[in-house]
């Protein structure tokens, strides 16, 4: 029986980001509020009346007396301050948020420099994927490490751009996860557009291997028990033309089935590195 879908949780970088804007918030309510001060009705006294005395001399304006100069009533309705004060205040939630971010990428990074040093170039099934707990298990103590699942999946998808490199379609340094996806599936369909159902099983592969590698990045806590081995599964079928292309186009006779196809256990594979390694059969 399926386990029903878990509702999606926000993930701890943002919960931060929330608590602290919120916190700042609340902040500068308070000092808007002491600021403002108990409010005074003013009451009106009735039209002063100016009294002028007619000089005996003739004097020059800088001799007239203040008293008798028309002094403008000081105004106690300025909200500078508070425009100044929610000013401040926004500027230092968008500087937490930016740090934020700016942390979270460098974490990323770092990440994925140390994934890419540690993964192979040749064969997908030598990737580290940690052995996820089922539900069983973790009932008995093994319980479910996200993190070490985002680990492996963000691991598949460094494969994955190798494998595509390896094929001529290089990840640019200007492309998103999605555009680099579709424009390995255009080419790719393109090379080889007499394979309607290879295509159509590497474009289910790349729509479930998209989403899996953007919670391993930016929401792990929405990792379930199997998206580590959905991520390998995925990998598997994007990748395949890099060490099945030259089998295939081999393969002439449409009722023989392919070299890979024919074993279950186990194909010889070059990487794009041109030593050689074991890969597992898999459609």
């Amino acid at each position: 029986m399926n386990r029903p879908a878990a509702p999606p949780r926000l993930s701890t970088s943002l919960r931060a980001a929330i608590f602290g804007i919120a916190t700042l918030a609340i902040v500068g309510l308070a000092l808007v509020a002491g600021q403002i001060g108990r409010w005074t009705a003013r009451t009106p006294t009735g039209t002063p009346v100016q009294t002028v005395q007619r000089p005996t001399l003739r004097t020059s304006a800088a001799e007239i007396s203040m008293s008798q100069r028309d002094v403008a009533p000081p105004d106690g309705n300025s909200l500078d301050w508070l425009y100044k004060t929610i000013i401040i205040v926004g500027l230092i939630a968008l500087g937490v948020v930016v740090a934020m971010w700016w942390a979270r990428t460098v974490r990323d990074w770092v990440r994925q420099r140390q994934i890419a040093e540690t993964a192979p170039d040749i064969a997908p099934e030598v990737v580290a994927v940690p052995a996820v707990p089922t539900i069983a298990e973790a009932a008995v103590g093994r319980q479910f490490d996200p993190r070490a699942a985002a680990d492996a999946i963000v691991s598949c998808w460094l494969w994955v751009e190798k494998a595509a490199a390896a094929q001529g379609v290089p990840r640019e340094d200007q492309d998103t996860p999605t555009e680099f996806l579709q424009r390995y599936l255009d080419q790719t369909s393109a090379r080889h557009p007499g394979r309607a159902e290879e295509n159509d099983r590497r474009t289910a592969a790349a729509a479930a291997l998209l989403p899996l590698y953007q919670r391993a990045r930016f929401d792990q806590a929405a990792l379930t028990e199997t998206a580590a081995l959905q991520a390998r599964d995925a990998a598997l079928t994007l990748g395949a033309g890099k060490t099945r292309g030259r089998a295939a186009d081999v393969n002439t006779d449409p009722d023989r089935p392919a070299p890979q196809e024919q074993s279950s256990t186990s194909t010889t594979a070059t990487g794009p590195t041109g030593r050689r390694g074991t890969r597992g059969g898999h459609r």
